[in-house]
């Protein structure tokens, strides 16, 4: 602003933050080019694979508990197998997720958390979508970034499998080995958790309606994460 060239005009347009190895690095376009988007399938027993169940497997339940009546909050979790090498995750994630619901609407929340061999849990990314809002602006979205218009709120009808694509932030983070990436999917957040000041996010309140989810993930019903992975990251 002062005329003063600083170079800064020289430098490639991004620059980011790679958790996990706690370096920066610049970077030339967004997402990155040499992006390998990679699925990871909903599976049985809590699992994240890369090939889609192959059966007409149930369905796993989830339950909304209103604030109103408990204080027990409920989400099921879909973990990969502990990571053998290190694997870069850098870019927007989207959960495609089919499930239908037993009431006219419904909020999901995804979260995204590295998980150490100890079992010590790191927060990388949280994403929100009320079952009302699930229309898509089919123009303007792409696989890695879904876009509602939340013009037009569409009630669910109940028992209806619906297909809900959940957009996450963008992060940038290493997987060491021994690490594990974990799903989390569930209809509310406490109060009392990091995210609130660490994303600076709040919300959304919690529904005082008694909800059952059913979560698809059969051959028909591929529920999955769409994840932007990096080859040769963490180097």
């Amino acid at each position: 602003m002062k005329g003063v060239d600083t170079g800064i005009m020289d430098e490639p347009p991004i620059r980011l933050y790679v958790m996990g190895i706690n370096r920066y690095r610049y970077e030339h376009e967004w997402p990155l080019a040499r992006t390998q988007w990679t699925r990871l399938y909903l599976r049985p027993f809590g699992a994240l694979a890369p090939l889609p169940e192959p059966s007409d497997a149930e369905p796993d339940p989830l339950v909304h508990r209103p604030p109103i009546i408990s204080t027990e909050r409920s989400q099921v979790r879909y973990s990969t197998p502990p990571m053998s090498a290190p694997m870069e995750i850098t870019g927007p994630v989207v959960l495609n997720l089919y499930a239908a619901l037993d009431q006219p609407d419904a909020t999901f929340v995804a979260k995204l958390w590295a998980v150490g061999p100890g079992g010590e849990r790191f927060a990388l990314c949280r994403g929100v979508l009320k079952a009302s809002h699930r229309a898509l602006d089919e123009e303007n979205s792409t696989p890695w970034n879904p876009v509602h218009p939340h013009v037009d709120p569409q009630p669910v009808v109940p028992g209806e499998v619906n297909h809900y694509a959940i957009g996450l932030p963008s992060f940038s983070y290493v997987f060491r080995p021994g690490e594990r990436l974990e799903l989390e999917i569930a209809t509310c957040d406490p109060i009392d958790i990091p995210w609130h000041h660490r994303l600076n996010v709040m919300g959304p309140l919690p529904s005082m309606t008694l909800t059952y989810y059913k979560l698809y993930r059969d051959r028909e019903h591929a529920s999955h994460l769409l994840v932007p992975v990096i080859p040769g990251g963490g180097h």
